[in-house]
């Protein structure tokens, strides 16, 4: 991506099917702030490690919004997060011990 091109979610689901996946319910359960943000931060990346951590932070920031989109949409929130803990495997213990706490 270049660095703060514009992006549509047609544009971001063939890059990242799983987060457009995931941009998707977001915007049909009426979240479409936190979609644009998503967009925004792989839009605004400069390397891969810089999208995944953004999108990663993102999706535990809003966590409970998982519970209101489908099932497919979950499965695909569920990958993206998988990609963001190979990516940043110290991250997995802190959210884990954080979701105690919630």
């Amino acid at each position: 991506m270049k660095h703060g091109a514009a992006m549509s979610d047609a544009a971001l689901s063939a890059y990242w099917p799983d987060l457009g996946r995931v941009v998707e319910g977001l915007r049909r359960i009426g979240r479409g702030s936190v979609a644009d943000a998503l967009i925004e931060v792989v839009a605004a990346g400069c390397s891969s490690s810089e999208i995944i951590g953004g999108a990663g932070c993102l999706l535990h920031e809003h966590r409970a919004l998982r519970a209101e989109i489908d099932v497919a949409e979950s499965a695909a929130w569920a990958d993206v997060m998988k990609d963001y803990y190979r990516a940043f495997p110290g991250t997995r213990l802190r959210h884990w011990i954080s979701a105690l706490f919630d």
